[in-house]
C-alpha cells in the first residue's frame, strides 16, 4: 500500500484504469494504468517512452506492488530487471502457476 510509505513523496491519482480482463480469483491480467493529477517532481524522476512494438528478446525493468514470492504485499514499490520471454512461454508458466 503506497499510501503508508513513510517519508516518500506522494502524488494524487486522477484516473485508475484497470484491465477489463482482470480476475481477482486468479490474479490474471493484473495490470492497470494510473494517471497522476500532476507531474512527478521527485529528484531523479524522468519520463520514458512507451514502446510501440513489443520486444521479443532482451531484458526489461519491471515495477509494482504485487504479491511477492513470500505471499505478502509490499508497502514499497518493488523493482527488478528480468529477461524477456516470449508471450506464449509466459502464458504457459502463468497457467501452470495459477492452475488455469
Amino acid at each position: 500500500n503506497p499510501s503508508t510509505c513513510a517519508g516518500a513523496d506522494s502524488y494524487s491519482i486522477s484516473q485508475f484504469i484497470q484491465n477489463e480482463d482482470y480476475d481477482a480469483s486468479t490474479i490474471s491480467s493484473d495490470i492497470a494504468v494510473v494517471r497522476l493529477a500532476g507531474p512527478i517532481t521527485s529528484a531523479g524522476a524522468q519520463t520514458i517512452d512507451i514502446a510501440q512494438v513489443e520486444p521479443s528478446i532482451g531484458s526489461t525493468r519491471v515495477t509494482g506492488y504485487g504479491i511477492t514470492q513470500t505471499g505478502g504485499i509490499p508497502s514499497q514499490l518493488q523493482t527488478m530487471t528480468s529477461n524477456k520471454i516470449e508471450r506464449t512461454e509466459c502464458n504457459d508458466i502463468m497457467t501452470d502457476l495459477l492452475g488455469g
